[in-house]
């Protein structure tokens, strides 16, 4: 039988890692970021946000408690990100010497294998320190969402990672098609004027970030949410 720890657990850390992975287009396309008015950026504030309060839950923290989270701040990098953007996004600004001010960036980044002539693309956010230094924030929200599951012995199968690029698109006439679903059909024309792109090659099982030798196509699809 499901436990309150794993119904809690489900429906306020998984549940919001699902929605961020269909906005990001980790499982097919990607919808469209608005900058402005981001509910991509909502979410990642929102799963920081539970990740930082489930330590404080009645049903977690008579097992590893606040302590235990001050504990994973001061000695786990990833948690020391994921955690201190959880405080900016409830707070609107760092003023904690235990926490650091990141800036959180959503590029729209394609990643090519070359020998393959396929890619993938999605929205990949990152956390940037003072120093200009990026951290993969999908990397360490599936770090902190499985290293949770574990802490906790919770019966939950742990999710894959969200940052695990794939060849699922072909490659044709020498061009790479970026095509975000804009569901409210609003961006004029089916197109956008600027775009936050990076670009990434599969080069020794790293990516590196490169100007790749196609043409980028970018465009937004536009669907109809009541068809």
């Amino acid at each position: 039988m499901i436990t309150n720890q794993e119904r809690y657990f489900i429906w306020n850390i998984l549940h919001p890692s699902n929605e961020l992975r269909g906005l990001a287009g980790l499982g097919g396309q990607p919808i469209y970021n608005d900058d402005q008015y981001s509910l991509l950026k909502e979410r990642i504030g929102l799963l920081c946000t539970k990740i930082l309060h489930i330590f404080e839950q009645p049903d977690f923290s008579t097992l590893h408690g606040i302590s235990k989270r001050e504990e994973l701040n001061g000695n786990d990098p990833r948690f020391h990100r994921v955690l201190s953007y959880g405080i900016k996004e409830k707070h609107g600004s760092i003023n904690s010497q235990y926490y650091s001010d990141f800036e959180l960036c959503i590029p729209l980044s394609a990643y090519v294998f070359s020998n393959e002539l396929m890619y993938d693309y999605f929205y990949h956010p990152t956390l940037k320190d003072g120093s200009g230094n990026e951290f993969s924030l999908l990397e360490d929200l599936s770090y902190a969402v499985n290293s949770l599951i574990s802490l906790y012995g919770l019966n939950i199968e742990e999710p894959e990672p969200m940052f695990k690029p794939a060849p699922k698109y072909s490659i044709s006439d020498n061009s790479v098609n970026l095509h975000p679903v804009d569901i409210y059909g609003y961006v004029e024309n089916g197109m956008s004027s600027s775009i936050n792109l990076r670009t990434f090659e599969l080069s020794n099982d790293s990516w590196v970030p490169v100007i790749l030798p196609f043409q980028i196509d970018f465009k937004c699809i536009s669907t109809n949410p009541t068809a």
